[in-house]
């Protein structure tokens, strides 16, 4: 993940006008760089990434826990089901990060692609 986020800046004579990545508020920075307001966005931004990779190993544990529940005999179609479905979502997510790293040159969380 790189550190170039994808926000809107404007010149302006003694700085740029940014919209922050996290919050989406406008704020004028010295630097051209500058992505987030506040410390305060940048650590809950970086605190969100980390929950959803939190999310998604949990999503992990609770599948291959459902494959060890699944009886031996008789079962081996749900839990060839439930791996299918695990490789899928991972697929699935790697592509939407490699999409996201392709377009915009940085890693976007899902709630960036929802409609407003």
């Amino acid at each position: 993940m790189s550190g170039n986020y994808e926000v809107e800046r404007e010149r302006l004579a003694d700085g740029w006008n940014v919209t922050c990545y996290h919050c989406e508020e406008e704020f004028e920075a010295k630097r051209f760089d500058a992505t987030f307001c506040s410390s305060r966005c940048r650590t809950a931004h970086h605190r969100k990434l980390k929950q959803l990779d939190k999310d998604i190993e949990t999503m992990h544990q609770t599948i291959d826990m459902l494959i060890d529940r699944c009886p031996r005999r008789g079962y081996g179609k749900i839990a060839e089901n439930l791996n299918l479905a695990r490789n899928r979502i991972d697929y699935l997510l790697s592509r939407l990060e490699d999409y996201a790293e392709d377009t915009y040159g940085n890693f976007i969380t899902p709630d960036k692609f929802q409609a407003d």
